[in-house]
């Protein structure tokens, strides 16, 4: 059974991106994302990061690469409660435009 990895790239309002505090709560909640005890075990990598190469990210400028032993992991994240949360209540006031590519390996 292959693997699946889910990227997700996020434009931040420049509100959040321009302030450190905002910015720096926004990455905090992000990383408590892959300890959420319910996530934890379906995840195999979890990391939040800044584009290395800012010119080549057409304005995308905060990314999640996750991955998961199989899709059925996968579909457990998606559909969790405490990550609809935080689609709902972090990610979604702070972004702008928000694009996800899964594939499986």
């Amino acid at each position: 059974m292959p693997e699946l990895i889910h990227i997700v790239l996020v434009k931040l309002k420049p509100a959040v991106r321009s302030d450190e505090s905002a910015f720096s709560t926004f990455v905090t909640k992000c990383n408590e994302l892959g300890t959420y005890p319910s996530l934890q075990p379906l995840l195999t990598e979890f990391k939040w990061a800044e584009p290395v190469y800012a010119d080549r990210t057409k304005g995308f400028n905060w990314a999640l690469y996750s991955r998961f032993r199989h899709r059925e992991d996968y579909e457990k994240y998606r559909d969790d409660e405490g990550h609809r949360t935080f689609v709902k209540e972090v990610m979604s006031p702070a972004l702008d435009e928000i694009m996800a590519y899964d594939l499986e390996v």
